[in-house]
């Protein structure tokens, strides 16, 4: 059975980093090889070294452990994480222990801190002892924590924006509502106004046609009234010439003796009347005489 001894990767201030490893050793030329490539740090032809070892190794555990050492240096975490749970299932405890231990690490790098924490909490259980895994248990479980405050932050905010913008979204309406409601009455106004000048403009033009009726009803009246007067006035004028027609064909009669003599005096007397008015005149005296007839 290949043998091996390994050494544990450290994090320091949260920063994940390698300390030097002590592979797996064994006889196989590959493996033999990948090792003296990872002291040299080159990583890529330690890769190339174990992948041919695992080949004629496919179920070594020992040598995916090394694979997955040399993928984590070269930063590629999924590949690393896949060799390293190989080697975690190992029947070897010390070497399941370490697999876990570094798995853990490889998934601290990938920001899973509650995957990394369940990783060195299984080291633990196989190595209670060991310090690093107990150290970065911790640091992976703050890390935990402050990633739940700040999705809870970050819940808390989204919950806030979704409150802030329901409420925007509830003014916005309220404000379309009262807007559309001002919009609303002011078209009532406003039929109502245009409803009030149709009704005045109709009584104005009811009150013009009546005035015009009237007026109209005034002038056939005046010229009803004024076709009378004519036919009156020319009634008249014919009565009055048929009366000069009728007056000049009859013969003057004589005035009898005593009428004759009547007007004679009251000629006289009125020639006398005013022949006495002049002389009070002349007298000053500006009160007329009563009249004795």
């Amino acid at each position: 059975m290949l043998q091996a001894t390994y050494r544990s990767v450290a994090l320091v201030c949260c920063v994940l980093a390698l300390s030097g490893f002590e592979l797996l050793r064994s006889e196989n030329s590959d493996v033999v090889r990948g090792n003296r490539e990872m002291a040299a740090k080159k990583y890529e032809q330690a890769l190339a070294a174990y992948e041919a070892a695992q080949k004629d190794l496919p179920q070594d555990d020992g040598v995916a452990y090394n694979r997955g050492v040399a993928l984590y240096k070269l930063g590629r975490w999924d590949d690393a994480a896949k060799a390293l749970s190989q080697a975690s299932r190992s029947a070897d405890d010390s070497l399941r222990q370490r697999a876990f231990y570094n798995l853990g690490n490889v998934q601290f790098q990938k920001k899973a801190y509650a995957d990394a924490a369940a990783s060195y909490q299984q080291a633990l259980r196989l190595n209670p002892a060991d310090a690093a895994a107990k150290w970065n248990l911790e640091l992976a479980l703050r890390e935990l924590e402050k990633e739940e405050k700040k999705k809870k932050q970050d819940q808390q905010k989204q919950d806030q924006q979704k409150q802030d913008q329901q409420k925007q979204d509830q003014q916005k309406q309220d404000q379309q509502k009262q807007d559309q409601q001002k919009q609303d009455q002011q078209k009532q106004d406003q039929q109502k106004q245009d409803q009030q000048k149709q009704d005045q403009q109709k009584q104005d033009q009811q009150k013009q046609d009546q005035q015009k009726q009237d007026q109209q009803k005034q002038d056939q009246q005046k010229q009803g009234q004024q076709k009378q007067d004519q036919q009156k006035q020319d009634q008249q004028k014919q009565d009055q010439q048929k009366q000069g027609q009728q007056k000049q064909q009859q013969p003057q009669k004589a005035l009898p003796q005593g009428l004759k003599q009547t007007l004679d005096a009251l000629d006289r007397n009125d020639r006398d009347l005013q022949k006495r008015r002049l002389l009070m005149r002349h007298r000053g005296q500006r009160r007329p005489p009563r009249q004795d007839w």
